[in-house]
């Protein structure tokens, strides 16, 4: 029996797997596609509550399945996600204060080594 030719597989050029797994920049996890089957009652209430809240459908069901995995009510999440804000601010602004002071440090050394290259180091 003759063997097949090689043939040679197209890559997908998308910058998407095909899957339609994807990571989460926030977790850097892959995050899934999963389809969900929802009643009508319950896309009504996660409607209200996107409204409610000023997001979108999906980003309520999100946060219904995290606080069914942690356990926590509505208002715990939601204190949850403000310190999470605040820490991303609070790091955001340490690493700026960090930041500043190497280039301080950095700017004092090449000052240094100016002056002893020339001589007039005290």
């Amino acid at each position: 029996m003759p063997r097949k030719p090689n043939r040679k597989i197209k890559r997908n050029s998308r910058s998407r797997p095909r899957s339609g797994c994807q990571n989460n920049p926030e977790t850097e996890f892959r995050k899934s596609v999963l389809k969900v089957r929802l009643d009508a009652f319950q896309i009504a209430a996660l409607k209200r509550l996107a409204k409610e809240h000023g997001t979108t459908l999906a980003q309520e069901f999100d946060h219904a399945v995290d606080a069914y995995f942690l356990g926590l009510r509505r208002e715990e999440a939601q204190i949850l996600d403000v310190l999470v804000d605040q820490l991303r601010e609070a790091t955001a602004n340490a690493s700026k204060t960090v930041d500043a002071a190497l280039r301080k440090t950095e700017k004092n050394l090449a000052h240094l080594a100016r002056k002893r290259r020339s001589g007039l180091q005290r």
